[in-house]
């Protein structure tokens, strides 16, 4: 006869659903990242095709006062994906202020 240990296998469906669950965060934040990077590739395609223009990144403001591609690349540095090097001058300042706020290394 067989010996079943119902709490090996209460135990083995519990780390099925733990693997399952970090992978659906893995996908989910894979699926930001790219969001995320394909939105500032966006703005810049726009804004470098833009010769004059009197709508700006600077009047689009967020909560604490920055544009919404600053809040882009202070994601991005966040992840690990940008560094400041990386920005746009355009922008740099802004997000090197973001980071700080934040506590976000940028070195």
């Amino acid at each position: 006869m067989f010996n079943i240990n119902k709490k090996k296998i209460e135990n083995l469906k519990r780390k099925k659903e733990s693997d399952n669950l970090n992978a659906s965060q893995k996908t989910q934040n894979d699926d930001i990242t790219d969001l995320m990077l394909a939105t500032a590739e966006i703005c810049e395609m726009v804004l470098s095709s833009q010769q004059t223009s009197t709508m700006s990144l600077k009047n689009i403001k967020l909560n604490e006062g920055g544009s919404s591609m600053a809040a882009i690349y202070t994601g991005l540095i966040e992840r690990g994906l940008k560094t400041i090097d990386q920005v746009p001058v355009k922008y740099r300042e802004e997000v090197r202020k973001m980071c700080e706020a934040l506590e976000i290394p940028i070195s």
